[in-house]
C-alpha cells in the first residue's frame, strides 16, 4: 500500500517507472496479473519518455514474470531480447550482459543447450561483473554436461571454482580493509 501511495505522488515519469517496477517486485508470484500489469505500465511509460534504463528493467522484469509465473518461454525470450537490444542501443554493456544471460538461462531451461551456450559465450564476451561470470561459467558446465561433453563441462566447472575462490579472496581482503 505504501508503494501505491508513492506512485500517486511521484513527480517524474522515471519515479513512476521505478515505483511500478518496485510494485511488480513486491507483488506475490500468485498475483501474476498485477505483477505483469505493473511491469507493463512501467515499460509503456519508459518507452514514451525514451528512458533506456527503464525500458531495460521493465523488459527484464516481464521476461522473468513470463518464465516464472506463466511458464511462457516464448514471451520471456522476446522480453529478454528487447532488454538486450535496449541496452545495446544506449551502450550499457553490463545491462546487456544481464539481459543476454537471461536469454541463455531461458534456453538452458528449455533444454536447448547449444543455443544456451551460444548466448553464455556472448555474456562472457561482454566482460560482465565477476558474480555474473561465475554464474555463466557454472551454467556452461551444466549445459556441456547435458550434451555429454564432459571434458568441456569440467573445464567450465573448474573455471567457475577458480572464479569463486577469487571472489572469496577479494571478499576477505575487502572485509579486512573494512575493519582496519
Amino acid at each position: 500500500d505504501s508503494l501505491k501511495k508513492v506512485l500517486t505522488i511521484a513527480k517524474t515519469d522515471t519515479d513512476k517507472v521505478n515505483t511500478l517496477i518496485a510494485l511488480s517486485d513486491a507483488s506475490p508470484l500468485i498475483d501474476s496479473i498485477n505483477k505483469a500489469g505493473y511491469a507493463r505500465e512501467a515499460l509503456q511509460i519508459a518507452e514514451r519518455i525514451n528512458w533506456g534504463k527503464g525500458i531495460i528493467t521493465a523488459n527484464i522484469r516481464l521476461s522473468t514474470i513470463c518464465k516464472v509465473c506463466n511458464n511462457n518461454y516464448l514471451n520471456a525470450l522476446a522480453y529478454a531480447e528487447n532488454a538486450a537490444a535496449a541496452a545495446r542501443k544506449i551502450g550499457d554493456k553490463t545491462s546487456e550482459a544481464y539481459a543476454v544471460n537471461e536469454i541463455a538461462n531461458h534456453y538452458l531451461q528449455l533444454s536447448q543447450y547449444r543455443k544456451a551456450l551460444e548466448y553464455y559465450k556472448r555474456v562472457l564476451d561482454l566482460n560482465a561483473d565477476a558474480n555474473l561470470e561465475l554464474s555463466v561459467l557454472t551454467n556452461m558446465g551444466v549445459a556441456y554436461t547435458n550434451v555429454d561433453d564432459y571434458m568441456r563441462a569440467l573445464v567450465f566447472y573448474d573455471s567457475a571454482l577458480r572464479q569463486l575462490n577469487k571472489l572469496i579472496r577479494e571478499s576477505k581482503y575487502s572485509d579486512k580493509n573494512d575493519t582496519a
